[in-house]
């Protein structure tokens, strides 16, 4: 059973009637729709949402190749064009309405020059107008090339920065959901939250360094924390997601089956928060440093 409700969807997802007909409970005794909304339907809906949103926002492939070419074709083409104004400054005879346009116009200057037995072709060089006509023409030429090569760059510069942010976007995705920040237990809103948080980190530049970890740089300068060391990617997204969003303190994982009233079980213990800081900043693996993270938030409840 049609509803007039499916052809909006079906125009609007750009989906198949079979599709849109996930939407319905269907009769067990006709094998037909019987126009009641499923439970998830919402879900569904949010679903196709999104999908269509992300198609919108994926970026489009940048062909280099036909933006030069464009470029290289009109850049000829002006050039022609001012060649042909030379042509007729010099020969007037041949084109007097100045309709003659690319080989038409050479046939009719090659003819014009025929008929001036006393004027050598060679002269034409060594003219004023000639000398600045070139001189002008090379200007422009020159300056063209240089704007659509800085046209050109800035086309592959945005189109590396988006590579490179899909890629630390999934990086930072991946650190926050370790994280063990508390969110919504409907889907749709953790995945909004997810995303606001994700995109704190945008207006940053990213470096790899050579033991894979990422150094996240603002404003071309690196972050560091209160001792002067660098604050890498991993330790940021751990830090900002504690400033907004409630922890789970209890690693169910490592802890599984140990009692200590519901805290976590300190394994790693400090003298003070001096003594912290100097471990933390002094150990590079990622993993290590997380674990004393815990460890010292452990230790401050109990």
């Amino acid at each position: 059973m049609a509803l007039p409700l499916n052809g909006l969807l079906q125009r609007a997802y750009n989906l198949p009637e079979t599709e849109i007909a996930t939407l319905y409970k269907v009769d067990e005794t006709t094998g037909e729709s019987t126009g009641e909304f499923v439970e998830n339907a919402q879900e569904i809906l949010l679903r196709w949402d999104a999908e269509r949103i992300a198609k919108l926002q994926k970026p489009a492939d940048v062909d280099q190749k036909a933006i030069y070419d464009k470029a290289a074709q009109e850049t000829q083409a002006r050039i022609e064009k001012r060649h042909e104004a030379m042509l007729r400054t010099l020969f007037p005879q041949a084109d007097p309405e100045g309709k003659l346009k690319g080989e038409e116009l050479r046939t009719a200057v090659n003819a014009a020059a025929a008929t001036q037995k006393t004027y050598n072709p060679d002269d034409i060089k060594r003219t004023p107008e000639y000398l600045e006509l070139e001189r002008a023409a090379n200007e422009r030429y020159e300056a063209l090339q240089d704007a659509h090569a800085s046209e050109l760059e800035k086309v592959k510069t945005q189109y590396e920065q988006t590579q490179r942010w899909s890629e630390n976007e999934k990086e930072i995705r991946a650190i926050f959901r370790s994280s063990g920040a508390v969110l919504p237990s409907d889907k749709a809103r953790a995945q909004r939250q997810e995303d606001d948080f994700v995109q704190k980190f945008k207006g940053f530049d990213f470096q790899k360094q050579a033991d894979g970890r990422t150094l996240p740089l603002l404003d071309g300068k690196r972050l560091e924390d209160a001792h002067g060391n660098a604050l890498y990617l991993d330790t940021l997204v751990l830090k900002t997601a504690a400033d907004y969003f409630d922890i789970q303190k209890q690693d169910t994982t490592a802890n599984a089956g140990n009692d200590n009233g519901g805290r976590a079980t300190i394994t790693i213990k400090f003298k003070d928060e001096n003594d912290f800081l100097d471990r933390y900043t002094q150990e590079a693996d990622p993993a290590k440093q997380q674990e004393m993270e815990k460890a010292w938030e452990a230790q401050q409840q109990v």
